[in-house]
């Protein structure tokens, strides 16, 4: 089971998001988080596949937008990190699911998906440390 639900599951939600099917990995996802809540590397999924859904639905992901889709993909990759995923590790989910294979390489989504990780990274320390 562990095999399936660690390893397969993220594996197809990749191969979805790069396929453009935004609407299936996300809900995906959702329904993936809804199963097993304490499993942070399923929230930083998540936080990736809703700024992929945000930006194929409405064209972008705004910052200015407050409770929007940024808000959003924000909390989720807090809820990562509050459960034990490192900034590395969602980082990477974040590469592979926006396309962006190539370590050294970026576009456009891994770049807003990076930087609402480094909005999270804030907020998490900021909580953390205070």
């Amino acid at each position: 089971v562990y095999v399936h639900t660690h390893t397969m599951m993220p594996s197809l939600w990749i191969l979805a998001a790069q396929a453009g099917f935004y609407d299936r990995v996300l809900e995906y996802t959702r329904l993936a988080i809804s199963a097993s809540p304490a499993d942070g590397r399923f929230w930083a999924y998540h936080a990736s596949s809703v700024y992929l859904h945000g930006v194929w639905t409405q064209g972008s992901c705004p910052k200015d937008v407050e409770g929007g889709c940024y808000d959003a993909v924000v909390a989720a990759f807090v809820k990562s990190l509050e459960l034990g995923v490192g900034s590395v590790e969602a980082g990477g989910v974040g590469q592979e699911m926006a396309g962006s294979l190539d370590v050294y390489g970026e576009n456009d989504m891994s770049v807003g998906i990076k930087s609402a990780l480094l909005s999270a990274e804030c907020k998490y320390n900021l909580k953390r440390f205070n």
